[in-house]
């Protein structure tokens, strides 16, 4: 398999894991929110805002 290939391939797998990651916490951000578990879905606010950043700055680099 060539290089462009198989940086196409890490690629998606990035995409991927953080997409994966934010339906995670979307999820269980739903769930405290319902249960009125506020400081739970605060701090899953913050981490669902930590991985949209890192979106942002792959996105940023073209390293997407």
């Amino acid at each position: 398999m060539d290089q462009d290939r198989l940086k196409e391939i890490y690629r998606a797998e990035r995409i991927l894991f953080i997409i994966e990651e934010c339906n995670d916490i979307l999820t269980d951000l739903y769930e405290q929110i319902t249960d009125r578990e506020f400081k739970e879905a605060r701090k899953n606010s913050e981490d669902l805002i930590k991985e949209i950043k890192i979106i942002i700055k792959l996105i940023e680099k073209d390293d997407f």
